[in-house]
């Protein structure tokens, strides 16, 4: 069953699984690999996004499907991105087996067998063959004995529900159905009904008043002490025998969450701007106010659960928040929850030049709680008015000076509040008041000034990857949802000014003091210094002039910056945000905030011209063993690690091992 709303990704490794399921679930004889890849190429295969296109595969790409999938626990993921391909080895777990009992009765049976080792995985009787009852049952098959491989069923409606077909997908089970009308296809589990009808039905057939949760019992009672443990003869020993003796495929159970959350549908929904709120199923869901921005959202939810929906990236499926229905009875008094994103009462006001930025006489933002400020960190201008005034002083801060006269509009101390002047001009530079000095709104602004209007955001996921997201102030609570969900938020200058900006990263309270300061609190021209972690600092150097990256790698040494940490592309920490690496996580479970110390955006760094040396172009001291491999099919991004270091090293690594000389190693990562 096909799914448009489905990523093309996870479309893409659907269909690649689908491809060579046959071959994890079955494992061919030895020495038969090839004859049954050459027979799976010559097959022609229904384009996964085009339907009206079909075509063939090679075979040498089927081999490649075949042997990234073999040895993870999700290969749908690992088919539909381009990911590492030597993770650990995992054998195909044998094909499970499960049918209705097919009679019109009350209650129903659902089993689910093994179909190497005839071991009954789950036996449940339920009052109704659905969906719910299905998922129900493979959960619980799952939490016992593992997640297989393959699964075959029929083609009832419970088994190509959508959130059943979905589920399998999700968890990297390859799903098949017989063909109607022909139940010798399940051989097996024919045979299993005749026991389960000649042995357990007898057994409680004489009880009257008979209930559900007492059959089950007994059903369980059954199965474990008779079942399990009866000979059989076509495996020649008992199923739980079969089970011990041999080798355990089984894969890793997740999360019984993450399992709920598998058997769910997807739908996209357009929320409604005045209260946040989306419409499934003629139910109203309210959007926490984070997400209240957001032109479209991914859900997923049961079918028969509408209790609660949970909100979805929609590019890597990532759960995000819970959605609960509207609540009527709370409305009905009047009073409506806030949906602009609330402000820290303790949260100090600052300010800044931004008359390059706003094009407006003056335009103020607070959060309606003032308090001094640190005019050092800010602009070293001293001539500016309201330069010195601070909120006891003046208790209307800005707007009661001579260059800022505004009527406040909003009364709520946790509110936004906006003024423009529209009265005489102004001869002072103009001043723009943001939220406080840690505000992630605030930030943007000041490095938006630092790099000339010319940087770039991304949001990194060790798991994935970095993907980038526009600087704009209308993304910051999409950001802020990202990094709360553990995700690093980057930042560098757009490749047009590159050369005049380079990062010395990882330097200490020593570091920072020697080379990067005048006198304690005065920094030298042209940085922008921010404070990863408590102790730990990245400072971006604004030169006067371009350099190219033997100059910039020359001055990092001497900067005693770290060696990992090479100039090209380098990304850099944005402030405003967490820092989510596990190292720095503290008792209490936070993790700290990247802080803006220090912005100088009016001047630029003298960097004295050198002469460097041509770097070398002799090869490596001795050649690999044996002959080279696919040398040219090999990429980078097969070797992803999570940040730009460990990637080269692996790349370089992966490079040497195929004959590649210094020269050419050299000039693919650089």
């Amino acid at each position: 069953m096909s799914n448009t709303q489905a990523p093309i990704w996870r479309r893409w490794g659907q269909f690649r699984f689908s491809v060579i399921g046959e071959l994890l679930s079955s494992p061919p004889a030895k020495g038969q690999l090839q004859q049954e890849i050459q027979r799976l190429s010559q097959k022609i295969y229904q384009h996964p996004i085009d339907e009206n296109r079909k075509f063939t595969l090679g075979a040498s790409t089927i081999e490649r499907w075949y042997y990234k999938a073999k040895v993870v626990d999700d290969p749908v993921v690992v088919l539909g991105r381009k990911l590492r391909s030597d993770a650990g080895i995992r054998w195909a777990m044998p094909e499970a087996l499960l049918d209705a009992s097919g009679n019109w009765l009350q209650p129903m049976v659902l089993a689910i067998l093994d179909d190497h080792s005839r071991i009954c995985c789950h036996l449940q009787f339920y009052l109704a063959e659905t969906a719910q009852c299905l998922v129900h049952g493979l959960i619980q098959a799952f939490m016992k004995r593992g997640l297989p491989r393959s699964l075959m069923t029929d083609n009832g409606s419970a088994m190509l529900a959508e959130e059943t077909t979905q589920g399998l997908a999700r968890l990297g089970i390859d799903h098949k159905t017989t063909l109607p009308y022909s139940p010798y296809q399940n051989g097996k589990q024919e045979v299993f009904w005749g026991q389960l009808e000649g042995r357990l039905l007898e057994l409680v057939r004489k009880h009257k008043d008979l209930k559900l949760s007492f059959l089950n019992q007994a059903a369980q009672a059954w199965v474990e002490q008779d079942y399990h443990r009866r000979f059989n003869r076509e495996i020649n020993s008992t199923p739980l025998d079969r089970l011990l003796n041999g080798k355990s495929v089984a894969r890793n159970i997740p999360e019984s969450e993450v399992l709920r959350l598998a058997f769910t549908r997807r739908v996209t929904r357009k929320p409604r701007r005045s209260d946040a709120t989306v419409a499934v199923g003629g139910i109203r869901y309210e959007l926490p106010s984070r997400f209240s921005h957001m032109e479209s959202v991914v859900l997923r939810f049961a079918g028969w659960d509408r209790s609660q929906l949970t909100l979805v990236d929609p590019k890597t499926d990532a759960p995000l928040a819970q959605l609960l229905p509207q609540d009527k009875t709370a409305n009905a008094s009047g009073k409506r929850r806030v949906i602009s994103p609330e402000i820290s009462q303790t949260d100090p006001v600052d300010t800044f030049d931004a008359g390059s930025v706003t094009g407006l006489s003056s335009f103020c933002i607070g959060s309606g709680r003032k308090q001094p400020v640190d005019d050092r960190r800010i602009d070293t201008d001293p001539g500016r008015p309201c330069r010195q005034q601070s909120a006891d002083s003046q208790p209307d801060g800005c707007r009661a000076s001579k260059c800022c006269r505004s009527e406040r509009i909003a009364k709520n101390r946790r509110s936004f509040i906006f003024s423009i002047i529209l009265t005489q001009p102004i001869q002072t530079k103009t001043k723009l008041k943001f939220l406080s000095d840690n505000h992630p709104k605030n930030k943007i602004w000041k490095i938006c000034n630092y790099f000339n209007h010319h940087f770039s955001l991304a949001v990194l996921d060790e798991s994935t990857g970095k993907w980038p997201v526009a600087p704009s102030p209308k993304n910051i609570p999409y950001l802020k949802a990202e990094n709360a969900g553990g995700r690093h938020i980057l930042l560098k200058p757009n490749s047009a000014i590159q050369p005049y900006y380079f990062l010395a990263d990882d330097l200490n309270s020593d570091l920072l003091t020697r080379h990067h300061q005048f006198k304690p609190g005065v920094f030298k021209p042209g940085r922008m210094v921010i404070e990863t972690s408590p102790g730990n600092y990245q400072v971006w150097i604004h030169s006067s002039r371009p350099l190219d990256l033997a100059e910039k790698r020359y001055w990092l040494e001497k900067l005693h910056s770290d060696p990992g940490a090479d100039p090209k592309n380098r990304w850099g920490r944005c402030p405003g945000f967490r820092n989510r690496k596990a190292k720095h996580k503290t008792l209490s479970g936070q993790y700290p905030l990247a802080k803006l110390v220090w912005v100088d955006w009016k001047n630029q760094a003298n960097i004295p011209e050198i002469q460097l040396p041509s770097c070398s172009q002799k090869a490596f001291s001795h050649q690999p063993q044996g002959g080279v491999c696919h040398k040219n099919n090999i990429n980078r991004s097969l070797y992803n690690k999570g940040n730009e270091s460990a990637t080269d090293l692996a790349y370089a690594l992966a490079l040497y091992r195929r004959g590649f000389t210094r020269t050419e190693i050299y000039n693919r990562i650089i």
